[in-house]
């Protein structure tokens, strides 16, 4: 009877504290929920990426260069073959007819980096194609597409321009659909990817080669040691390659001199034909003069002859007449067909003439060693695990403040708990029942709720929150499905954290309660005594202080427990939302700021560094065109500088303006410092650079740093100044300091180009009239970067928008137990000063005047410690070539503190209804 009594009074104690029972399992589904999610969902990120990369069989490093490889850089990159996997491919962008969507073919892989068939097969025939997966709502199977090749020196480098498309797939290389870096062809920006057969290439040479390590396929790409070992590889092909420049020069050139020594020949030859037919006609012509000589002669003697003479002479006077008439037909034949002989042969020697002033000006060919992360089109591969580091950096934050809150908070509610229970424990005391049975009854509530709440939290953070996440980021970057899989680890770590946070209370306040004698527990515990404070020592303000206003600052610092509990509740919800709202304001208008108030020219175009007369006049038509608002004319280049905590190879986008161009350069970017909002100018020494350039380099103002050209050359280059910039890395110098750190004069070779028009279809047709031009090498437009920037936005606003939602819950539930507790604690106390003639109004004010007070200290408090965790997050977060900004404005104090103000007013009301309710003569009841 009496087990049955005790397992009974168990079940009571669940019965009869329901909303105490929802609100712990609220805090640990909310604490658990939040830390499984983010803690799980890089992972499983990282585990979907790693095996979707695996299956393809996805290179690890990637040669390229700008003039192909030849069967000597084949044979010196086939040495590896020993420890690696060596393929060799062609590639190739064009134009699709009738569009300016750029797409870059490649020919079909035999082992590394396969392609995802979505629908189709892979192309089998010369003239059949398999176009990327999002042309489907473009194309269907058995459609034909036809494409343009610019020209220049590889055009016609495809023996078909019309192909039959077999099916649609997706790249295990190019991974992004919103960014894929720049392209020759189109618009300036790749748009989109195919394959087609390696027999549908008319190349002599390969564009790049393939390499996998066997003893890097077992390693994750993500891990460090992946990290480290295929960067030692990178440095020993490097070594490979290193003097293949110059001797490769030296074979194109040989080549080259050979053919242009070959068409001096055929216009020596072609001359001295000339000469010789022309010396044929005056030979010709002197012989039909002496002979006409010699038949007039014989005509003068014409009496003297025979018959048989006269006879004779008629027929060497037919046979001068038919001379005559073919040597004038050839004459007239000759004159006719030798300006155009003239002519063909001038154009021929011009056409040497540039061919040999070419050969001498051939720039060394550059050979080029990536990785996954730093191929061209890499922007997706990066982007996905940069996605992945955001969640993490995210999770190693957030879900640990929230949980501490919430644990701490379901540590005071448990502790209450007991001491409701005192007069239980007393009775089961009293009935015989040890210590540990008692204190066993607790233990179970907090482990039944703890566990359930935990349970609960733990499937939605395995499933829920990282389904919400990468729906985000899988529309934007073509992977496989996310793979989700359960963390055993991480289940036992918020097991253990809610156990500790349930368990271990009730388990600690029951031992204590328990060391009473069973007497002592069968009467309500004594009420905490009160104590002068601190603010009474300030008698000039003490004296001023109404009642109720005494009564409150007392009762504040006599239940320092609940004081704490409440500052701190207060303050961790009030943290998290601020840091959630921080983040996504700091995120918000990244590309309004970057694009309109700094970066104001549309696109920058890049042209060869000599043009001839012809190329020069279609180019400045083209920048006369009324489409074009201005333009201006600026060196510009891309260098390299390995940095950040991957060492990837960042792109640093290097501008340098004359001086007389200074002022007009502010009309295309404003250069001024975050910080102090200071408009700086282009130095004459040094450089302006890119706050985030800064941050990854750890740089300040006077330091120097070395960068990386296209040709190998280090150039050390000192700053100058910090400017605002928060997408991409960038150098802005001055042509005299350029001089004077590259050792070589700034030639303009590019133009900023501002437009009438801003729109994304006005930017890609005028970018693709200047891809059409000759001279023109390349467009730089931001259309790409802009999309990528608001896909990382769109994705971190969803997780933000759930760990917001996260927090408002947490300070539902904090507040509503604080307040329960609260009132739950001192209802004698309330029941007493009602009686006394107290209204319910000023009742209810009594108590929860002193939550007000405690609520504003923990905004307070709240907002410093929001400004330190948002401070924290936007360094953590963004990947290397965005910068967020610190920036916030009054909106982000004011919501939190508006959501908890509002919280606190309708839990007053509802308080307010709870005292009228309460039977004030039976709370004052002494229990006996």
């Amino acid at each position: 009877m009496a087990s049955k009594t005790y397992w009974k009074d168990i079940r009571q104690s669940f019965s009869s504290s329901k909303g105490r029972v929802l609100s712990i399992i609220s805090l640990m589904a909310l604490g658990s929920f939040a830390l499984i999610g983010l803690k799980v969902t890089p992972p499983n990120m990282q585990s979907t990426g790693e095996h979707f990369f695996r299956q393809h069989q996805v290179a690890d490093l990637y040669v390229f260069s700008n003039y192909g490889l030849d069967k000597t850089d084949q044979e010196l990159l086939d040495s590896l073959e020993n420890q690696a996997v060596v393929e060799y491919g062609y590639f190739k962008d064009v134009v699709l007819k009738n569009s300016t969507d750029a797409i870059r073919i490649f020919s079909t892989p035999d082992q590394l980096s396969t392609y995802d068939l979505v629908e189709g097969t892979l192309p089998s025939e010369s003239n059949q194609i398999a176009l990327t997966a999002p042309l489907q709502n473009r194309y269907k199977i058995g459609d034909t597409i036809t494409i343009e090749e610019k020209e220049d020196s590889t055009s016609n480098s495809l023996k078909h321009k019309t192909f039959t498309i077999s099916g649609f797939v997706n790249s295990s290389e190019l991974l992004s659909r919103v960014n894929m870096g720049q392209s020759t062809a189109g618009s300036g920006e790749l748009r989109g990817y195919a394959v087609i057969p390696p027999q549908a290439f008319n190349s002599d040479v390969y564009m790049l080669a393939r390499i996998a390590y066997s003893d890097l396929s077992s390693l994750s790409p993500y891990d460090d040691a992946y990290l480290n070992q295929v960067h030692d590889y990178k440095d020993e092909i490097q070594k490979l390659v290193a003097d293949q420049p110059d001797q490769r020069l030296a074979e194109l050139k040989k080549e080259g001199q050979a053919k242009v020594d070959q068409g001096q020949t055929q216009i020596q030859a072609a001359k001295a034909q000339l000469k010789a037919t022309e010396k044929q006609l005056r030979d010709a012509d002197t012989e039909l003069g002496q002979m006409e000589q010699e038949l007039a002669l014989a005509q003068s003697q014409r009496d003297l002859l025979s018959p048989e003479q006269l006879l004779a002479l008629d027929a060497k006077s037919q046979e001068l007449d038919a001379a005559k008439k073919e040597f004038a037909s050839k004459q007239t034949a000759f004159e006719k067909e030798k300006p155009k002989a003239e002519s063909d042969i001038k154009t021929k020697e011009e056409e040497l003439a540039q061919a040999q002033d070419k050969l001498d000006n051939l720039a060394s060919p550059t050979y080029a060693v990536y990785t996954r992360r730093e191929i061209p089109g890499s922007e997706g591969y990066v982007s996905y695990e940069n996605n992945a580091s955001i969640i993490n950096s995210v999770g190693n934050i957030f879900p640990l403040v929230l949980y501490f809150i919430a644990a701490m908070v379901t540590f005071t509610t448990m502790a209450r708990f007991v001491d409701e229970e005192r007069l239980k424990m007393g009775t089961l005391r009293a009935l015989g029942y040890d210590k540990k049975e008692i204190i066993r009854k607790f233990v179970m509530y907090g482990a039944v709720t703890g566990i359930l709440g935990t349970v609960i939290g733990t499937i939605l953070g395995h499933t829920l929150l990282p389904s919400i996440i990468y729906s985000t980021y899988s529309q934007k970057i073509v992977l496989a499905p996310m793979e989700l899989h359960f963390y055993p680890g991480k289940t036992l770590l918020a097991l253990l954290l809610g156990l500790l946070s349930t368990v271990l209370p009730a388990y600690l306040v029951a031992r204590k309660a328990l060391t009473e004698q069973p007497a002592q527990l069968l009467l309500p515990k004594p009420p905490v005594a009160g104590e002068k404070i601190l603010l009474e020592k300030i008698q000039p303000l003490w004296t001023r202080l109404s009642f109720t206003q005494k009564v409150t600052a007392r009762n504040i610092f006599r239940y320092k427990q609940r004081m704490f509990m409440t500052i701190f509740g207060v303050c961790g919800s009030i943290a998290l939302l601020f840091a959630g709202l921080g983040v996504r304001s700091s995120i918000a208008d990244l590309n309004n700021r970057q694009f309109t108030d700094l970066i104001k020219y549309d696109m920058i175009v890049a042209t060869q560094e000599t043009n001839s007369t012809q190329e020069e006049s279609a180019f400045d038509k083209l920048l006369n065109d009324k489409a074009i608002k201005s333009s201006m004319p600026v060196h510009y280049e891309k260098v390299t500088k390995v940095a950040g905590e991957k060492q990837d190879q960042q792109s640093i986008t290097l501008l340098a303006a004359d001086d007389q161009n200074k002022k007009e350069f502010e009309n295309y970017i404003h250069l001024v410092n975050r910080q102090s909002q200071e408009s700086l100018e282009l130095p004459s020494e040094g450089a302006l650079i890119s706050e985030k350039l800064a941050q990854i380099l750890d740089l300040q103002v006077g330091d120097s740093f070395t960068v990386e050209t296209g040709d190998q050359q280090s150039i050390t280059i000192k700053v100058s100044g910090i400017i605002e910039m928060y997408m991409g890395h960038f150098i802005f110098m001055n042509t005299n300091a350029y001089d004077q750190a590259f050792k070589t004069p700034a030639l303009e070779n590019a133009s900023l180009i501002r437009l009438q028009n801003t729109s994304k279809e006005e930017t890609n047709r005028m970018a693709n009239e200047f891809m059409k031009l000759d001279n023109v090498q390349g467009v730089v437009q931001n259309t790409s970067l802009k999309e990528q920037v608001t896909t990382i936005v769109q994705s971190l606003n969803r997780v933000m928008i759930v760990l917001i939602a996260t927090s408002v819950l947490l300070a539902i539930v904090i507040l509503y137990n604080l307040t329960n507790i609260n009132v739950a604690e001192r209802i004698r106390e309330l029941s007493t000063i009602k009686v006394l003639g107290f209204y319910d109004k000023e009742v209810t004010l009594y108590i929860y005047r002193e939550s007000i007070y405690l609520s504003i200290f923990g905004i307070l408090l709240g907002f410093l410690m929001g400004r330190w965790l948002h401070a924290y997050m936007i360094q953590m977060i963004p990947p290397e070539f965005i910068l967020f900004n610190p920036h916030l404005g009054a909106i982000i104090y004011i919501i939190p503190a508006f959501v908890i103000i509002t919280i606190l007013v309708l839990l007053g009301l509802i308080v307010n209804q709870w005292l009228k309710k309460v039977d004030m003569l039976e709370a004052l009841k002494s229990v006996e």
